[in-house]
């Protein structure tokens, strides 16, 4: 907003940065006390807005057009009332509507679509993922037979102690590795079933008998949480016609949580 006041002899031009600023100088004016005669002219962007050219006389209001005045400060009232509401609809999101929509012919109705985003993080979901790993499981069965020259009929006498029975390869060819991957603790579950049943065996996890080990979470952790057992023999006996390699039970693992 541009406002121009004149004085004999001398014009001077100030700008007024809102609308607040200009009222605020109107009011001024309208109690002016100089005794001059002074001439004053409101211009936005060249157009003008209020002009006058009297006296003003000590403490009276100026003898102008004042309805003129109060008409133009109405209208730059109503403009600032219009570009403040416009400047908040702009930060307003519009509402939805919803309302039913009714055809009574050809036609289309619009439904408008709005989104919003959502910038939290979910709970993750447990993924399993556990890896199980096992030597050969071979054992030999040791009769601990012994025999004894019999001087009478001149041949051998067989003999049998208490036989027992070795992993092919000790810590090697008898144990079973269960390496977690998961974002959860599990646990794995340890046991044999003899075939035939008379044939039975153990697990132990160092110097402990075990039925399971206990996994914790892979969370935070460079390398996979991994624990072992070794399984051995511990009952049965295995007949002297049985071929090599025959089956003599059967080893499960479970995993559960």
């Amino acid at each position: 907003m541009e406002k121009q006041v004149v004085f004999p002899g001398m014009s001077q031009e100030v700008w007024y940065g809102d609308i607040s600023e200009l009222v605020l100088y109107i009011s001024e004016l309208i109690l002016h006390t100089s005794a001059e005669r002074t001439g004053f002219t409101y211009r936005n962007r060249g157009t003008t807005l209020l002009h006058n050219r009297g006296f003003c006389h000590r403490h009276h209001n100026i003898p102008v057009r004042r309805k003129n005045i109060m008409k133009n400060l109405k209208k730059m009232a109503a403009l600032s009332l219009v570009a403040a509401l416009g400047m908040t609809a702009g930060s307003t999101a519009l509402a939805t509507d919803t309302s039913p929509k009714t055809l009574t012919g050809e036609g289309s109705a619009t439904i408008g679509v709005t989104g919003t985003y959502d910038g939290s993080t979910a709970e993750p979901g447990k993924v399993y993922r556990i890896d199980i790993e096992w030597g050969s499981m071979e054992f030999t069965y040791e009769a601990n037979v012994t025999k004894t020259w019999n001087t009478t009929t001149h041949d051998y006498v067989e003999s049998s102690g208490n036989g027992v029975w070795a992993a092919a390869a000790e810590g090697v060819s008898n144990k079973i590795t269960v390496t977690n991957h998961s974002n959860a603790a599990v646990s794995a579950g340890l046991s044999f079933t003899g075939t035939p049943a008379v044939i039975t065996g153990e697990f132990k996890e160092g110097a402990d008998t075990v039925t399971g080990l206990r996994l914790a979470s892979a969370e935070d952790t460079k390398a996979a949480v991994a624990k072992s057992a070794l399984f051995n023999i511990t009952g049965g006996t295995l007949d002297a016609s049985a071929e090599a390699g025959t089956a003599i039970g059967t080893i499960t693992v479970t995993i559960t949580e």
